[in-house]
């Protein structure tokens, strides 16, 4: 019975230890989720969208930290232009906002507003983090999509 009682603790430890380990820190707290949401509007680079604007739907949007580093994550815009990319720690992604940007490759058949080549570059922005007993899960949206090189 000891022995269970043994494999029991050591698989619990395990399993609060390893969500530490590969968690990121966010105001001081340990995060293993990170939801990052925005929408792809046709409007003019560099500015808010109006509420009517249209969506533009199936574009891939990237996530990219340090420059061109691999993604860390992507999502398709859904037939409104909205997107969700969403972050876990236990994947072993280590996050750090201040150095990403999301971005999405031109052109846009879709959109006559955007110039015909170049990349689109949004900032997540931290709307919140939720806390609970056991996870804290960080939430973010975009400013406007502006044009890159």
């Amino acid at each position: 019975m000891a022995a269970h009682q043994s494999i029991l603790f050591l698989a619990l430890l395990l399993i609060t230890t390893s969500s530490l380990i590969h968690s990121f820190k966010i105001n001081g707290k340990d995060v293993v989720e990170a939801t990052i949401r925005g929408r792809l509007t046709c409007t003019a680079p560099g500015t808010r969208p109006l509420p009517n604007s249209p969506g533009i739907a199936g574009v891939n949007v990237v996530l990219m930290c340090n420059g061109d580093q691999p993604s860390l994550g992507q999502a398709l815009t859904d037939a409104t232009g909205f997107f969700t990319v969403v972050l876990k720690s236990t994947d072993g992604i280590i996050y750090d906002p201040s150095l990403c940007l999301l971005k999405v490759k031109l052109p846009l058949a879709e959109c006559k507003v955007f110039p015909p080549t170049g990349t689109l570059y949004a900032v997540p922005a931290l709307t919140g983090v939720v806390e609970s007993l056991l996870t804290c899960i960080a939430s973010y949206v975009l400013g406007p999509f502006s044009l890159g090189a």
